[in-house]
Parts: structure tokens; sequence; C-alpha cells
């Protein structure tokens, strides 16, 4: 159990502060030097373990020791500065009920922890009298009692009422820290759902928090096989019910999705664009229309209609053209396209072109969520800005020292994910331009690999690798999470179905796309003998 209480807690305090107990109404008589005058010991009534008061020789002046520090109590100067923040005193533990033992010290805030700080040592190294004594003079405790019960009670495992004692600890926590406990719990929790509000109302610090793994893609519950050469890309469509697979046989599969029985079917093949090896395919928002493009010798674009699968538009403007890239405009209104020989069209469905930007030689293109901005990644390692609104703006958004062969952003519109050659991984903060993270694990040369973020809300990213394994991470973690093993060959593409996130779909060269899914429950059935290790050992991952 992760909990940080009211003030640093040593173990020993399981022990009890009530034990030790100075003898009350002692005198002690204090040796003077020769020649000097009488010294009187007066400790008050009861005063237990309170300082001495010397005489001073009779010299017509007098002055006031404690501890043997001038106008200093306990080390510290008196504070008198009208602060309300004064230690309470916990008669049962800390000092007997008595009012001529309170030395009327006022400490603040700084000074109370540091006492608190010494009287722990003190306890733990057995001093008990000396830690009775400090807090008399200090006026402090040495814990709270409702800590104290709270103790007793989780070492009698006493639940109910610990949780009772919590609730009174709550407005005695400084700086939020019960909630920072909540927070440490969230953190450790491998599949945390980052949009689930974790507070002290829906997390409970007597256990540890995990977030539900049900429904979790960890190991492959499908397996497509009907294209016949390397799959280069796949993407499931926006309302989760559709998988568009695109290989290097020419052809484009749309796929069935059933969200209930999470299996797959062949529900056509759009092979019109002969002789052209898909590399990229992007759905329209919603999720009737794709775009259909292939590599950097190809210059034409294809627009399908998957319900009839009819083709919709055939583009193409120069056959000197490189239309390697390409995706729809968030409102679906418009597609941009681009390539490696310096040309970037702005297009309508009709395939009319609107605006062009030349020069501009890039392999990976997306649109931001106000429909105007557009991001390209070029040869020079870097991702811009282009706005085609007059006036045309162009500007940077990053750069990489290595090039950047495929970036995807987040739904949010706030994080890119790179896949940068030789690096790896990179996640990127676009609006405040930084790097947040290198994520580890993946091999990647100079080939393009897609990768996407995905899961509930959004908390995790995955992405293939020449290594033939697929690699998810936490968003918030540079470690994977998870490594699906099964393709034989580089995974070119991952795909995380949006709505119904137990799906994740992968496409490789070994002509395969394979579905990954939850693990059964209630079973000890495995399918396809595949394998899953994952590095570590309540969100929804429903289906439906």
């Amino acid at each position: 159990m992760n909990m940080q209480s009211t003030a640093p807690l040593s173990s020993s305090t399981a022990q009890g502060v009530a034990g030790g107990t100075a003898d009350s109404g002692s005198s002690t008589a204090v040796e003077q030097p020769a020649g000097s005058d009488n010294v009187t010991n007066d400790t008050g009534a009861g005063g237990d373990g309170a300082a001495d008061e010397v005489a001073q020789p009779s010299s017509g002046h007098s002055n006031n020791t404690t501890n043997g520090h001038d106008v200093k109590h306990n080390g510290f100067a008196a504070n008198n500065n009208g602060s309300n923040n004064v230690c309470a005193v916990d008669g049962e533990n800390n000092r007997e009920n008595n009012s001529s033992g309170y030395s009327g010290i006022h400490l603040d805030k700084s000074n109370q922890e540091i006492i608190r700080l010494i009287g722990q040592y003190l306890q733990d190294v057995g001093l008990e009298k000396s830690v009775k004594t400090l807090m008399q003079e200090s006026n402090c405790y040495l814990e709270h009692p409702s800590a104290t019960k709270f103790r007793e009670h989780v070492l009698v495992g006493d639940w109910s009422k610990a949780d009772a004692d919590l609730k009174d600890l709550e407005p005695l926590i400084d700086n939020g820290k019960l909630q920072q406990a909540v927070e440490l719990q969230s953190q450790d929790c491998p599949f945390h759902d980052m949009a689930w509000e974790t507070n002290l109302q829906t997390v409970s610090l007597l256990t540890d928090h995990c977030c539900s793994t049900d429904g979790f893609p960890m190991q492959t519950i499908q397996v497509l096989s009907d294209h016949c050469d390397e799959v280069w890309f796949c993407k499931f469509s926006p309302d989760g019910l559709k998988l568009a697979t695109g290989s290097k046989d020419s052809t484009v599969i749309i796929w069935d999705v059933d969200p209930y029985k999470l299996t797959l079917k062949n529900r056509r093949v759009l092979d019109g664009q002969a002789q052209l090896n898909v590399s990229f395919v992007s759905w329209s928002p919603d999720s009737k229309l794709i775009l259909v493009g292939g590599t950097e010798d190809s210059h034409e674009l294809f627009i399908w209609n998957v319900d009839d699968g009819k083709l919709v538009v055939k583009f193409s403007q120069s056959l000197d053209d490189s239309l390697a890239c390409g995706t729809f405009s968030r409102d679906g209104n418009h597609f941009v396209c681009g390539g490696q020989k310096g040309q970037l069209y702005l297009c309508d469905l009709n395939g009319t072109l609107i605006d062009s930007w030349e020069g501009v030689r890039v392999n990976s293109v997306a649109f931001r969520a106000d429909n105007k901005t557009i991001l390209a990644a070029d040869n020079h390692y870097r991702i811009r800005g282009y706005n085609f609104d007059n006036p045309r703006s162009d500007f940077d958004i990053l750069r990489e020292p290595h090039p950047i062969m495929t970036f995807s952003i987040n739904s949010a519109d706030r994080l890119a994910l790179l896949n940068v050659s030789n690096q790896g991984l990179h996640l990127w903060d676009i609006e405040d331009k930084c790097l947040v993270r290198r994520f580890q694990g993946i091999r990647q040369s100079n080939f393009a690999i897609h990768s996407c973020f995905g899961g509930v809300n959004e908390s995790f990213v995955a992405s293939g690798s020449e290594d033939k394994v697929v690699y998810i991470w936490h968003l918030k973690r540079e470690e994977p999470l998870a490594k699906l093993i099964g393709h034989t060959k580089t995974v070119n593409c991952v795909s995380w179905n949006p709505v119904y996130p137990s799906l994740l779909a992968s496409a490789s060269d070994d002509a395969t796309v394979r579905i990954w899914g939850p693990k059964p429950t209630g079973s000890n059935a495995t399918t396809e003998s595949d394998d899953c290790s994952s590095s570590s050992s309540s969100s929804s991952w429903n289906m439906t």
C-alpha cells in the first residue's frame, strides 16, 4: 500500500509514544563555580521535563536562559508573528495535561516539521524521555491522534475503521499529500486509463490501484492471409466496423468487423489500381471513402466508395509527380497529397486541384483539427505546418536529427508519434514543440513503419518493427508494456480500432494481417500457438 502520512512517520511509531514519562515535580541542583551566588531550580508544579531556571550572579543584571540559549527556546528563536499555525498537543501521547508545562512557544510550519523529524530520530534510538521533553517544550505532537488510530486499526486489520480514520486525516494533509499518493498509484498502474479521474473518492489507498486488463489485445485471435504479397498498410475505419489493408500485390481488401465475436470477414477486394503497389490508405471521417496511394514512383491516387466498391476519383496532375502520401481533412471535405519530387496538392473530393505548394518534398502528411493547417514531414528531418489560406503561411513545428519516415497525430490534436530512421519511436508535443518521450525497443532503419495511438482514451501507442514484433507502450512510459510475437517478417504497420479498443491489427512482409485481441477468460485455450511477453505484471475495455 502506497500512502504518505500527514507528517513523516517512522516505522517505530507503531510502538506508540505514550510509554515514556518523566518524573513529575522533581528539582535539580546545579553546581556553580566557587564564589557564585546560590542557584535555585523552579520547575513549577508538575512541570514534567521543563527547563531549569538559573539565578544569575548578583551584579544588578539578570538574563533568563532556557537550555543554555539566550532568549531562545529549543534552539529556535521564539516566533511571535501572530501565526495561528500552532502545534496542538496530544495529551495522551505527547505530554501531561498540565498548564504549567506549556511554554508558550509558537513555531512556524517548517520548524514544526524539523521538531517532528528530530523527535522521530530520538524515538528510533530509544530516547523516549527526550522525545517527551522535546514535544512539551515545542508544543508539538509527534503524530496526530488520528494517525495513531489509523496505524493501530491497520495493524489489527480493522479496515472499516482505518478507512474512517483516513477521512479524519484528509483535512489535515498539506499540499495534497493524499492526492499525491493517489497519483503515485495511477503512475504505477501499467494499464492505466489516463482519462479516468483518480482521486480519493475513486481510489482506495488500502489496496494497490490497477486498471483492468480484460479486453486488452494480447494475443492473435485471427490471421488474415488473403493477400498474396507483402502487406504494407492497414487501417481501421473511424466507425470501427471496417478494416482496409493494402499490399504490394496492388490490391486493397475491405474487411467487416464483428465487434461482438471479435472476428473479421472479407467484404470485397479493390483492384482497380493496376500495377500500383499500395503503400497507404486513408479513411474519410464518415467511413465511406478511402484514399489509396502507392510508392514514390506512382503519380496517381484513387478514391473508392467502400459500400458499393466503385471508383469515385482517379487523381493525377503530372506523370512526373510522386504521390506517396495523402490524407483526408478532418471534416471530410478535402484531401491533401504529396511526395518526394516536390509537390503538395490540396484537392476537393471530386479530384479538383484547389491549390498547390511547389518545391515541398514530403513523405508523410496529416490535417490538424482546424481543417486548415497541414503537417508534412520533409527530407530536412522536419515537420512543418502549411496553411493554404490567404495569406499563405508555412512554419516549423519540430526537427529531428535523423529522417522522419512516418508520423501520426492523436485525436486530441496535441501529440505526434514519429518513426525516425535508426532512432525508433518518438513522441512530440506539437503545441509546446518539445520532445516528450523516446520509446524503447523497436528496430527501425530506413523502412517506412507506421505506428499509432490507441487503446482506451488513446492511453497507449503501438508500432511495428523490423524484428517481427509488435510493441505496445503506455503513453507515459518508455519501456514497452507488451511485445506481441507471431509475424515471421518485418511488421510494417499497426492500427488500433478507435471504437473497439480490444482489437489491434498489424500488417507484415509475411503477407499476413494479424488481428490481436484479449486473452480468453475462464478457459485455458490458446490460439495460433502465438506468444505475448509482457514487461509488467478501472479502465473499460468493453467491446460494445
